[in-house]
């Protein structure tokens, strides 16, 4: 061995053998524990209740460091903490070369083992973060680089893990200012990039954050795992929901005017949503605007099946803004399972749980519908009231299982309702309207005819039309509406065609989707028309009654069929029976049926 090494190596021991006395004295000297009530004293003068459990530690070699064990506290916002162990490494150097300043601490690395955070807020779930591993080091309060590394436990076990760098400056013994930079949040197959600056003097946050592509619908599946109290939508695409992605910038000031910008994309379907917030006004407005939504893939195959969780994204400004907030929503094309709605603008307002829709404005069916609402979310189960009106609704694509149905429709109504799903809103709608069919056409059956072959049935008289005429077209309609216990009821329906007058009434089940109306028809005058049947003196200016009854489910369609009433029927057959004689009578009953009979027939091959 040299002399050099020899020299190095008794160097060596030297300084270990003088370590090591150092920590048997110094630990001799000093016990950390003394100083547990000055720690709590000193904690609870800046607003944070500790408490230290286990023993307090030291360590000299390789660096000097202190670990405190079993360590509970509670703050402002962390009502329930507990750290088992929080240790403090100080850089020797560091020591020998520091000063009184605070900006010159000793401080290398902060370090935290196996510990549980309970985050309590009125306004919000209770969140509970478990096993949470921290370390800071390269600490400094004079700009200089720190590395910070995080893993914890969310919703009974769903890990999450954040890296970054950050640098942080003292000004007058405050932390004034504080830089995140290559800032990594992985939860699960989530995977989060960002970077921000805090200008805590002012105060003011300005930053981004963004990430590729998410699976949000595996993600939910694993919340719903580990948190049963939230509900997975039912969706009838098993695609909805597999491409998402975000990009956002913000600039927050938590005591002034802040702005939130976010370019949000949903399975290649685009958004842009602008926040912004004013504290000293408590008034916050959200835009959000997009071409495209098929909305069809998000729905359940049950429409009554839909869950409030689908449409809860629009009531996020409303639950985590405590003034007043307004929303507004401009898309240019949505796309559901039988229509399409355009140009849809809406706008709601309102604060401490009630909403007012001051605006609902859009194209469907090749007309358009407006409309305004307010709704109280203080119940259990919320309660609405909307008044709107519908414009040129073209009849022909709202039942497209029917294509025998063609007008115009246009309404006002007023109504009131509660629920938190379709099914229970339909059956508690109450309230009324009016409404009229322009240009109103039904081609599976002739008016006309059918009138003609009552007349005939009822008289005993044959009837044989020149020609078959397909479909009915008739008067401008008007009439009244009502909802009660699921069902729209029509009232003082009032129309016709040629010389035939119409009255009725009748109903729509919205859950059952079947319709009845039951009308009475009556010709003033001796023809049907100027071309049509000529009409028995009896029953001439008097009530013809008809039921009709269909099904407008794309389900189960099932065209209008309309009868003569079976009652008035056997009543005038009765009658005419006893004046006109049975045979005579009976004769002629035949002949009309075997006419009516050919005549069906033959519409049935036209058709």
């Amino acid at each position: 061995m040299t002399k050099i090494a020899r020299w190095i190596t008794v160097f060596g021991i030297s300084v270990l053998a003088l370590t090591l006395i150092a920590s048997i004295i110094l630990k001799a000297l000093i016990n950390p524990d003394d100083y547990l009530p000055e720690i709590e004293a000193i904690a609870k003068n800046n607003g944070l209740d500790i408490t230290i459990g286990g023993p307090i530690s030291l360590s000299i070699f390789p660096q000097l460091g202190v670990t405190v064990n079993d360590v509970e506290f509670s703050h402002e916002e962390i009502k329930n903490g507990f750290i088992e162990k929080l240790g403090f490494s100080f850089s020797w150097l560091s020591l020998l070369n520091t000063g009184a300043e605070v900006t010159n601490l000793p401080l290398d690395v902060i370090h935290i083992e196996r510990g549980r955070f309970r985050f309590d807020d009125p306004t919000l779930l209770p969140i509970q973060v478990d096993n949470v591993s921290a370390q800071l080091s390269s600490f400094s309060l004079k700009g200089e680089v720190m590395t910070l590394n995080v893993s914890a436990d969310v919703l009974n076990g769903l890990n999450v893990s954040l890296r970054s760098n950050l640098t942080a400056r003292l000004m007058n013994s405050k932390l004034s200012q504080l830089k995140v930079y290559n800032l990594q949040i992985q939860a699960d197959q989530v995977s989060l990039n960002g970077a921000f600056s805090a200008d805590l003097a002012i105060p003011e946050i300005t930053g981004n954050v963004w990430g590729s592509s998410i699976n949000l619908r595996r993600q939910l599946q694993v919340i719903q795992q580990r948190l049963p109290i939230f509900s997975m939508p039912d969706m009838a695409s098993n695609k909805a929901l597999t491409d998402v992605s975000i990009d956002s910038e913000f600039n927050a000031n938590p005591w002034g005017y802040s702005y939130y910008n976010h370019k949000l994309s949903v399975d290649n379907q685009f958004f842009e949503i602008a926040v912004e917030a004013d504290q000293t006004s408590g008034k916050m407005t959200t835009n959000i605007t997009g071409d495209l939504v098929n909305l069809h893939h998000y729905l359940p195959e049950q429409m009554t099946q839909v869950s409030p969780t689908l449409f809860a994204p629009l009531a996020l400004p409303f639950i985590f803004w405590q003034g007043h907030s307004t929303v507004t929503l401009a898309i240019n094309e949505i796309l559901l399972p039988t229509f399409d709605i355009t140009n849809l603008y809406s706008q709601f307002s309102g604060s401490n749980k009630v909403l007012q829709l001051s605006s609902l404005n859009a194209d469907l069916f090749n007309g358009q519908i407006n409309a305004s609402a307010v709704f109280d979310l203080q119940k259990q189960s919320p309660v609405f009231s909307l008044q709107g009106s519908v414009y040129a609704i073209d009849l022909s694509q709202m039942f497209p299982s029917s294509t025998d149905i063609e007008g115009q429709f246009r309404g006002d109504f007023k109504l009131q309702g509660t629920g938190r799903d379709l099914n229970e809103i339909q059956q508690s709608l109450v309230g009324q309207g009016q409404f009229s069919v322009q240009n109103p056409f039904y081609g599976a059956i002739s008016l006309e005819q059918s009138v003609c072959q009552a007349n005939a049935l009822f008289s005993g008289n044959s009837y044989a039309p020149a020609k078959p005429r397909q479909g009915t077209y008739l008067d401008s309609l008007f009439g009244t509406l009502q909802f009660k216990n699921g069902e729209v009821i029509f009232k003082s329906i009032n129309t016709g065609t040629g010389n035939i007058k119409l009255q009725g009434n009748g109903r729509l089940n919205m859950l059952q989707q079947d319709y009845q109306i039951d009308v009475n028809a009556s010709v003033e005058g001796p023809n049907s028309s100027s071309d049509g049947c000529a009409i028995d003196q009896q029953w001439q200016n008097r009530p013809i009654p008809f039921s009709c009854a269909g099904n407008y489910s794309t389900r189960t369609p099932q065209n209008l069929d309309c009868r003569p009433n079976v009652n008035i029927i056997n009543t005038t057959t009765q009658r005419n029976m006893k004046k006109n004689g049975t045979n005579s009578y009976l004769h002629k009953l035949q002949n009309s049926i075997t006419q009516v009979d050919k005549t069906d027939v033959l519409t049935e091959k036209n058709n």
